[in-house]
């Protein structure tokens, strides 16, 4: 009988763990916990090694830059909260910052992750058809949270694009069951979420990443001219797409007006929204980042952990939108979030994290890590995408599960050479 090695074990747990998070998010600590039992079993078994990666080392940094900033909390218990939030930025890169003696199996992960997408579509048209039942409205039930209600729609659609990613390059490398048999299916089921999440920011995105692998198909096709003319076209089709889409155009038109009222006039656009209790939800965004931009000017240093809402509904309600207060809103972008919160020093720290993860994903060419780190910079200009669970749980253990797949690689390369 063919014995199992532990790179096995740790990848089919890495399996279990990509599942559990994503369809059981409060299991999250127990996970966590198996986890460590298994690295520290791995270490006294010689089967794994100690090795740090540079996004690893800034996921940790920024949440001992959080926990610093809990020492300015006005409430412990409220600095405390956020900082065990943010607990998985620091004990999952760590536990993961490991080499496997015996290699990975990133299939094992990458299904693991498939299905829990499956699971959570499932749970998400059970929730849209009791919605149905009540409403008769389908657009209404069949989208946004509705459709997704176990993890924010611009969150579930990350999940979507990633996994259907690599499900495609399991196809490419040929793994057992991902065969164009599969993988197609699952990619439109995946695009159909996609859509149903009504994520402008999500929509944004893949039409980003489409029109970047046209322009490179037509690159090595026709030549540099070519698809620097399509590149140059490319947002304007693509605004014209999206303008066009049901669900989607009305959210363009409306983002469209206001963005182009609030650069004309600011003051003007933010005092006419005062009264206004029905603020679309990009407006209501235009107001956060103005009044969040504000405050960073007079604390560069951050306000610390766990005192934003503190400072940001007092600032709201002095200008007057009582009701934005009412909706306990974020700043809706974690760059503005974090510098509010930790200041520059937090702010460098995340732009730290993107920059490793986008030149390690172009050194060694993984085309995963970076759609993976550039999908999570981009939404984060519209969403505190590192404020929620969801968000700091799907990243704080992806990136490493990449990196540690980089350097499997990099081993099978060199033992090639030398074979």
């Amino acid at each position: 009988m063919k014995q199992v090695s532990f790179g096995q074990i740790f990848s089919l747990y890495l399996g279990l763990f990509a599942f559990g998070s994503l369809v059981f998010p409060k299991l999250t600590a127990l996970l966590v916990i198996l986890l460590l039992v298994l690295v520290v079993t791995g270490y006294v078994r010689k089967e794994i090694s100690w090795k740090l990666s540079r996004p690893a080392l800034f996921m940790m940094l920024l949440y001992l830059a959080y926990l610093v900033g809990v020492c300015f909390a006005h409430e412990l218990s409220n600095g405390l909260k956020y900082a065990e939030y943010k607990l998985s930025l620091l004990l999952i890169p760590l536990l993961l910052s490991v080499k496997l003696k015996s290699g990975l199996k990133f299939q094992y992960p990458v299904i693991g992750m498939m299905a829990g997408t499956l699971v959570l579509a499932g749970v998400g048209i059970m929730s849209a058809c009791n919605c149905y039942e009540r409403s008769h409205w389908f657009m209404f039930c069949f989208s946004s949270s509705y459709i997704s209600p176990v993890h924010h729609p611009s969150y579930f659609s990350g999940f979507l694009l990633f996994a259907t990613c690599c499900a495609w390059y399991g196809f490419r490398q040929k793994w057992k069951g991902f065969s164009l048999a599969t993988v197609i299916p699952y990619s439109l089921f995946a695009l159909v979420f996609y859509f149903f999440c009504l994520s402008l920011a999500a929509m944004l995105f893949l039409g980003i990443i489409l029109t970047a692998w046209v322009v490179y198909r037509i690159y090595k096709r026709f030549g540099k001219w070519v698809a620097l003319s399509v590149t140059l076209l490319g947002p304007f089709i693509l605004f014209l797409v999206l303008s066009k889409l049901p669900g989607i155009k009305d959210d363009v038109k409306v983002s469209k007006e206001g963005f182009s009222e609030y650069v004309s006039n600011p003051q003007a656009f933010l005092k006419k929204r005062l009264d206004d209790e029905s603020i679309p939800g990009n407006q209501k965004r235009l107001v956060m980042w103005t009044v969040t931009t504000e405050l960073i000017l007079e604390h560069p240093f951050g306000v610390g952990t766990g005192n934003v809402d503190e400072y940001l509904f007092g600032r709201l309600n002095k200008y007057g939108f009582h009701q934005l207060v009412a909706d306990d809103l974020n700043p809706h972008n974690q760059y503005l979030q974090t510098a509010l919160e930790i200041g520059i020093v937090g702010l460098l720290l995340l732009f730290g994290l993107i920059g490793s993860c986008i030149y390690s994903a172009i050194k060694h060419r993984n085309l995963l890590l970076l759609i993976a780190i550039s999908g999570l910079a981009f939404n984060m200009l519209f969403e505190s995408m590192l404020q929620r669970q969801s968000g700091v749980v799907f990243y704080s253990f992806w990136i490493p599960v990449l990196m540690i797949l980089i350097a499997d690689t990099q081993r099978k390369q060199v033992d090639g050479k030398t074979a």
